[in-house]
This record gives structure tokens, sequence and C-alpha cells, in this order.
């Protein structure tokens, strides 16, 4: 792709449209504009990942073919198990742990539709309730020696909640385990947090060593 007159991809695509999107709200030139817009519906943008959006025949239209919309390649290749480490490893995530979780993806259960892909290194999950979408809903939850997906059922209301103690109550199916429990220390906010730490003891080095006077 194309940005800021140069050919990237893969991480450094993305590397590239974040500093064109964060550089978009600070000054709003039209040609960052423009790659903002279409990172949110264009036929070939690495966000959306589809050929059109339907928003407005859904709304105006009853004729269903209208409403249709065409998933891009990636959602073809995430049940590949080759492409999935091969993006993992981009990534820099380690590709034998590592899943790729795409949320606001609604799952057609009732069509053979699967969160987990057969790659099993792919999930694609949406928690909102949705009558187009079989009215139910996804959550990743993640624990220290596992990983679970949460289904969420129909929900009638509030007032049969109320009244008649009528709650969600999902069913959990386990997709990965660990033998040896993750800590904090294991993820990338750990690594900040140790960080931090490091700079805060070295602080109170320097105030020992009177290397670093007090100001009063």
């Amino acid at each position: 792709m194309m940005i800021d007159g140069q050919a990237v991809a893969g991480r450094a695509m993305f590397d590239a449209i974040e500093k064109v999107v964060l550089r978009a709200l600070e000054r709003r030139q039209e040609k960052d504009l423009d790659l903002l817009w279409y990172l949110w519906s264009g036929p070939r943008s690495p966000l959306f990942g589809k050929d059109r959006i339907t928003t407005f025949e859904r709304d105006f239209i009853e004729d269903e073919h209208t409403h249709h919309e065409t998933k891009d390649p990636y959602f073809a290749l995430i049940h590949e198990v080759g492409f999935c480490e091969k993006v993992l490893r981009e990534f820099g995530v380690d590709p034998s742990r590592g899943l790729i979780v795409n949320g606001h993806v609604p799952v057609k259960i009732e069509k053979g539709e699967s969160p987990l892909k057969r790659s099993g290194k792919a999930i694609t999950i949406d928690g909102a309730f949705s009558e187009a979408y079989g009215d139910h809903g996804f959550t990743l939850v993640l624990e220290s020696d596992r990983t679970l997906l949460a289904k969420h059922h129909h929900f009638e209301s509030v007032e049969s909640a109320i009244r008649d103690g009528v709650d969600i109550v999902p069913s959990v199916d386990v997709v990965r385990t660990w033998d040896k429990s993750r800590k904090m220390a294991d993820t990338e906010r750990g690594q900040e947090l140790r960080c931090q730490v490091d700079l805060l003891e070295r602080l109170i080095e320097a105030y020992r060593n009177n290397d670093l006077r007090q100001i009063m």
C-alpha cells in the first residue's frame, strides 16, 4: 500500500498507517483525511476488509441482494496454519502460542460458522446482540492458565430480568490451556512495569549517592 509516497507492507504498513492517523487528528491535512476515509470503507483497506459497505442499502432497501458485502481473502486465509503463523511472526508473536483475534466480526452460527477457525490460531468474536446475526455474542476471556470463549445467549428484556430473575448465563469453551500459569512479568505490560521500577531504583540510588540533589 502506498503511504506517504512509499510502498509498505506487513507490520511496516500498519506502523505507517498509525502515523498518518495520529497526524490527521492533529493537522487535519486533506491527504491524511482522505486516507482516514479510505481506511474506513475502501475496498482495499487493510482495516475494513470488504469490497464495499452497504449500511445505506440495509437501512433503505428491502432487497437483501443489495446488502451483500464480499470479504477480502484475509478471512479465508486465517483458516490456514501457515498464513496465521506468518502474521504472528510479523508482529513479533511466538507462532506456537499466539492467537489472532478479530473483534467486531459477527459469527453466523446458523450458517455453519465458528468463532475459532480451522487453523486453531485465529478467532473472530463480537460481543453484541444482533437479531440479524442470531441474537448472540461472544467474549474472549484470558486467564493466567487458559483462554476461554464465552457464548452469550438471547436476552429478552430488562423487565423480564427484574420480574422473573432471567439472566444471561454464557456457555463457555476452553480455547487454550497452559502448563504453566502466565504472570504479569510474562506480558508486554509487565516489561513496561519492570522498566519503570528500574528507573525508580536508579533515581533512589542517585539521591542516596548525592549524584542528584533535591531542590528545596
